[in-house]
C-alpha cells in the first residue's frame, strides 16, 4: 500500500484500485469538469491523467483501458495546482505569471507578454496542437476567498486565464477538479469555459473513492492483517505449532483460525464504510468512501481518526452551519432545486446547498425524475460528518 498522489509509484510500489473504465468514459470529452470531497483522489486522478495522455503504456497493464480501443498517443501535457495562498486579485496575478514562466522555460519558450492569461496564449501557441491542460483544486482560490470583498476581481484574473483554454483547436482535452462548485465566469457573468460536468454523471460516479467492493477485492488481505491479531495466541495456535501438532487436527485449527479473520475483515469493512463511507455522486446511488481515509486507517494499523477538516471554504460554512438561522433538516430529506443544490454557482454568490454538497458534509441520496423536472434529496453520509457536526458546530 502507498500513501501518495503520483499514479507512477502507485503501480510501480503499490497496487492500484483499477478506475480506468470510468476514466476512459471521461476522455471521450474536449473540456471536462469533475468536483468530490476531500481525500477522494482527486490529485491521484489527475497524476493518472498526466501519464494516460503522455502515452505510458506501461503503467496501466491489465486494466480495462489497456484492453479498449484507447491508443496511448503521446501528448503535451501542462499541468497546473491552484492551491494558492491569495487575498488579492494582484497576488493571483503573480503567482500565475510565475508559473507560466516555469513552465515556459521548462519547454524552452522565450515569453515577450506581461499579463498571465496573454503570457499563458503566448506558451500554447508555441508547443504543438493536441495540447493536454490538466488543473488540480481550480476552485481553491475562489473558496478561500468567499467573504473577501476581492473575490469577484481574483474570480475574474483566474477566469481570463483559464477561458485560454477554450480554443478547439489547440486542446485534445482540459480537465478541472476540485472541491467546489465553482463556475468560473466573465464581466458579463457567462460561463468562461465550454464543459463537460461529470460531476453527477452515472459513468464516472465510482472515479473517485472506494467502493466495499473495491475494499473486499483489493484491501481483504490489509484487512486480515488488521482483524483478530491475538487469534492466533488466544487459541493456542502458535504452542501447537511449536510443539509439532500436524495433520487434519491442525490443519482444522488453521481453516477455522483463517474463517475467523475473514469474518473479521468483512464486519472491518462494513464498519469503514458507515464510518466514512456512504457518498453518492449520481442518480446511480453508489456507496463511495474516501479513498485518503481508507489509506490513513490501513497506514496507521486499524486506527480510526475521525478528524474531519474543511479546507475549502472552511470558515464560510462553519459559520452558515452555527448560525441561528440554519436548519439542517431544510437540506437534509427534503426536496431541493438541484440547480442550487447540485448545481454549480458563481463563486461570489455561493448556495449553501451546493457548498454543503461538495464539500462532502452531505451527499445525494436520491435524484428523482420525471418527464419535467429533477427533485434532488441530500442526507449526512457517515459517522464522520454526524461527529463533525455535532462537535465542531454543536448541532
Amino acid at each position: 500500500m502507498i500513501m501518495q498522489q503520483s499514479f507512477a509509484n502507485l503501480v510501480t510500489y503499490g497496487f492500484y484500485v483499477d478506475k480506468t473504465e470510468p476514466i476512459y468514459n471521461l476522455v471521450k470529452s474536449r473540456c471536462a469538469l469533475l468536483v468530490r470531497p476531500r481525500k477522494f483522489g482527486k490529485s491521484l486522478l489527475v497524476s493518472t491523467l498526466k501519464e494516460l495522455f503522455e502515452g505510458h503504456r506501461e503503467y496501466f497493464a491489465n486494466t480495462f483501458i489497456d484492453r479498449s480501443d484507447y491508443d496511448f498517443r503521446p501528448h503535451t501535457v501542462l499541468s497546473f495546482n491552484f492551491h494558492y495562498d491569495v487575498t488579492s486579485a494582484s497576488e493571483l496575478a503573480l503567482i500565475l505569471k510565475q508559473t507560466v514562466r516555469e513552465k515556459a522555460q521548462a519547454f524552452g519558450v522565450t515569453l515577450s507578454r506581461d499579463k498571465p492569461d496573454e503570457m499563458f496564449r503566448e506558451l500554447v501557441d508555441a508547443l504543438p496542437a493536441d495540447l493536454v491542460v490538466l488543473v488540480d483544486n481550480y476552485d481553491f482560490v475562489l473558496a478561500d476567498n468567499i467573504s473577501n470583498p476581492e473575490v469577484e476581481k481574483i474570480d475574474q484574473v483566474l477566469a481570463r486565464f483559464v477561458g485560454v483554454m477554450n480554443d478547439k483547436n489547440r486542446f485534445r482535452f482540459v480537465f478541472l477538479t476540485g472541491i467546489n462548485h465553482f463556475q468560473l465566469c466573465d464581466e458579463g457573468y457567462g460561463q468562461v469555459l465550454d464543459y463537460e460536468d461529470y460531476t453527477g454523471r452515472s459513468e464516472v460516479a465510482s472515479i473517485c473513492g472506494f467502493s466495499q467492493i473495491d475494499l473486499e477485492i483489493h484491501y481483504i488481505n490489509k484487512m486480515l492483517n488488521l482483524s483478530s491479531p491475538a487469534y492466533v495466541k488466544a487459541h493456542g495456535i502458535d504452542e501447537m505449532l511449536g510443539s509439532g501438532v500436524c495433520g487434519s487436527k491442525l490443519t482444522q485449527l488453521y481453516a477455522e483460525y483463517l474463517t475467523q479473520k475473514k469474518q473479521s475483515a468483512d464486519d472491518l469493512i462494513r464498519i469503514i464504510m458507515r464510518t466514512v463511507g456512504g457518498y453518492s455522486f449520481s442518480d446511480k446511488k453508489t456507496n463511495l468512501a474516501s479513498a485518503g481515509f481508507v489509506l490513513d486507517f490501513m497506514r496507521s494499523n486499524g486506527t480510526f481518526n475521525l478528524n474531519y477538516d474543511m479546507r475549502c471554504a472552511r470558515g464560510y460554512i462553519v459559520s452558515k452551519l452555527r448560525s441561528p438561522l440554519f436548519n439542517l433538516s431544510d437540506y437534509v430529506n427534503q426536496p431541493l432545486d438541484p440547480e442550487l443544490s447540485c448545481g454549480p454557482h458563481y463563486s461570489y454568490r455561493p448556495q449553501l446547498g451546493s457548498l454543503l454538497l461538495h464539500n462532502g458534509i452531505l451527499t445525494i441520496r436520491d435524484l428523482v425524475m420525471d418527464e419535467d423536472s429533477v427533485q434532488c434529496f441530500l442526507k449526512v453520509p457517515n459517522l464522520e460528518i454526524s461527529n463533525f457536526i455535532e462537535k465542531r458546530v454543536g448541532k
